[in-house]
């Protein structure tokens, strides 16, 4: 049993040291392709220092004195002279009117997303009302803009919900499970959607789109190979689950899932609703670009989404800090973005969810600080293994 402890211990180590690995060099590359102070490039010649106004004028003052003043339309690529401002400079002309357009948008995304937590509750007969759900989707929500970390507020979710769901708990952690991947599936498919409808505008795809494109087909093919009854029977899937390691609990996550092969409607609304969170929470990050004035296209939004968040969660990096703000930095700048501007977005989209969040401090406190023996260890269920211990759960 030591033993067994220790090379957990060990692995949880490695694991963590590789997280901050990650996460240290995706900052460093994001902080060394930022632009921190202004340019001034005309005719190609490249001129540094800091702008200011000046009247109903802008001057660029560089780094040996030089008022230099910049022209109206320096903003507008293909000129002779660009202006291009520096990360501090894009923070300092922030258009608040855009933030709050912003912030409500984050505030009805959370909404939506608790509607489509319980209409995957329901179907496995749990619902324990929609301003309990809200609340538990605020606390987790809280928990993944301050944990160090993924998954934190997902823990806090599942011990919540277990612990209201007596003799459903494994049900109701598996809809903890099944919402994050009806999440990412929903913002795909939005994805593949964007990239059809660039097409017929555009007449082509570029390489972002026929990423996205492949990931939008792996998630229907695989959702219609995983539903299917007929390939599973061929493919053996139950008989591989009980003899590979950690076979049983896998089976109980395929068959917690599995079940909403008998709830296809159920499961088809909460993709949708899936589609209207996704659908609330780009045009609220485009709306964060149009206050730094990013020159970027709103569907360009909609088919960079899939790709940055995907891999935000699914490389080891703490909290996706450096992941996200270099593919905004890398796909936004493809579509002609600044980098500076591209990095704000990003910050700025932390920030706003950490605001939205806040809220979520209060039931996080009143959950947790409340619990009594009588609470937090429940009478045993019917069903042993539908116990779920916090302690289990980390």
């Amino acid at each position: 049993m030591a033993s067994g402890t220790q090379s957990s211990s060990i692995r949880g180590l490695v694991w963590n040291l590789l997280r901050l690995g990650v996460t240290l060099a995706a900052v460093w590359y994001v902080v060394t392709q930022i632009t921190w102070h202004d340019r001034l490039i005309i005719d190609g010649q490249v001129f540094e220092g800091w702008a200011r106004k000046q009247g109903q004028d802008r001057i660029l003052t560089t780094f040996d004195g030089r008022p230099m003043p910049i022209p109206a339309g320096a903003l507008q690529e293909g000129g002779t002279t660009q202006y291009v401002p520096g990360i501090l400079s894009i923070f300092g002309t922030i258009k608040f009117g855009y933030l709050l357009g912003a912030l409500a948008l984050f505030f009805g995304a959370l909404f939506l997303g608790s509607i489509r937590w319980q209409w995957l509750m329901q179907s496995h007969g749990i619902n324990p009302g929609l301003w309990q759900v809200t609340r538990i989707n605020w606390m987790g929500y809280l928990s993944n803009n301050v944990l160090p970390g993924s998954t934190g507020g997902d823990l806090v979710k599942a011990v919540s919900i277990a612990r209201r769901s007596p003799g459903k708990k494994t049900a109701a952690v598996m809809t903890v499970l099944l919402d994050r991947v009806v999440g990412f599936v929903s913002v795909i498919l939005l994805g593949g959607i964007g990239v059809g409808i660039k097409y017929f505008r555009d007449g082509a795809i570029d390489s972002s789109g026929r990423l996205v494109l492949l990931m939008a087909s792996v998630v229907l093919v695989g959702g219609t190979f995983f539903f299917s009854r007929r390939v599973r029977k061929i493919l053996r899937v139950s008989d591989i689950l009980d003899r590979i390691p950690l076979g049983q609990a896998i089976k109980k996550v395929d068959d917690a899932v599995f079940h909403y092969h008998r709830h296809k409607w159920q499961l088809t609304k909460c993709i949708g609703m899936g589609l209207l969170v996704w659908i609330c929470t780009i045009i609220a990050i485009y709306l964060l670009g149009q206050s730094v004035a990013m020159p970027t296209a709103l569907i360009d939004y909609f088919i960079f989404s899939p790709i940055i968040f995907t891999a935000g969660a699914v490389f080891p990096s703490i909290a996706g800090l450096g992941v996200l703000e270099g593919l905004f930095q890398t796909l936004f700048g493809m579509a002609g973005a600044p980098a500076a501007s591209a990095v704000a977005v990003s910050l700025l989209y932390r920030l706003n969810g950490l605001v939205v969040s806040l809220p979520g401090a209060i039931p996080l406190f009143q959950e947790f600080s409340s619990l009594t023996p009588s609470v937090a260890d429940p009478e045993p269920a019917t069903d042993p293994e539908e116990r779920v211990e916090p302690a289990k759960l980390a």
